[in-house]
């Protein structure tokens, strides 16, 4: 088996490196237009972050107001045994309907740290 090696197989007109004037390889020249930021912004700046408020304050209230609600009156129905047995011993309850519910002064103490 014999290894040819490639380079040996171009011509001697491939074998060098096409430089522009400037001395720079094409390769570099490339890169060096790549990295100038475009002439025009395709994506100029919109608004600043965190501006954005789809919903009022009274609205998150009143979705933080029912999801506590469900939590206490619905509660959550087959619960994993291990997550039963640790809110049970946290003082969560279960309801008349056999599932596992948290008190409003509970989930408010949990979401504060």
């Amino acid at each position: 088996m014999f290894l040819i090696n490639m380079a040996e197989q171009k011509p001697e007109s491939l074998k060098k490196r096409s430089r522009r004037r400037d001395g720079m390889s094409v390769r570099q020249a490339k890169h060096a237009a790549r990295s100038n930021p475009p002439e025009i912004d395709p994506c100029p700046a919109g608004q600043t972050g965190g501006q954005y408020k789809p919903l009022t304050d009274p609205q998150i209230r009143q979705i933080y107001d029912t999801a506590i609600r469900i939590l206490e009156e619905l509660g959550m129905g087959e619960s994993p045994a291990i997550l039963t047995d640790r809110s049970l011993a946290c003082g969560a309850y279960i309801n008349d309907l056999g599932r596992l519910s948290f008190s409003r002064a509970m989930v408010e103490d949990i979401l504060a740290g």
